[in-house]
């Protein structure tokens, strides 16, 4: 591909200065070898040209190295946001179930706390039963040892 472009840019670049600088060239045979002569002026020109394209075809391979690596990071980035979702996904359900565990806990405790404080649990009903109780207790056994008397 490189060195297609590479043709292609050299003949480009031969025709187009040629056909700029006018007709200051002569199809000749010099030596036994046919060819087409041109001014120095042109072959500088085509000099400087193919320079400059040489060091265009290496900020093209640096940019398509540059352009991989990009690439490389874009995969790295979204593996470390997939990571970090997952991650957010194991605290958000660790959450969850702490939160969970944290209303049972509550839930317990206000059992405990009305369960202390249920009718029965009373101070004063248990005194009260007491005191009935004592009194009934009174009661029979006066009521058997007037009867053991008698």
């Amino acid at each position: 591909m490189c060195k297609r472009l590479l043709v292609f840019l050299v003949c480009f670049l031969f025709v187009s200065n040629v056909m700029a600088e006018g007709v200051e060239r002569a199809s000749i045979i010099h030596e036994g070898t046919p060819g087409i002569f041109f001014c120095e002026r042109i072959a500088t020109k085509m000099l400087l040209d193919l320079e400059e394209f040489k060091v265009q075809t290496k900020r093209i391979q640096l940019l398509n190295t540059k352009l991989d690596l990009q690439a490389e990071k874009i995969l790295l980035l979204e593996q470390d946001i997939e990571l970090s979702n997952t991650i957010a996904d194991k605290y958000k359900s660790s959450y969850e179930l702490e939160h969970k565990l944290r209303l049972s806990e509550a839930d317990a405790y206000e059992k405990r706390l009305a369960a202390k404080d249920a009718w029965y649990r009373a101070p004063a009903l248990w005194f009260s039963v007491g005191f009935v109780v004592s009194a009934a207790l009174a009661v029979g056994l006066s009521f058997s040892l007037q009867t053991v008397r008698n």
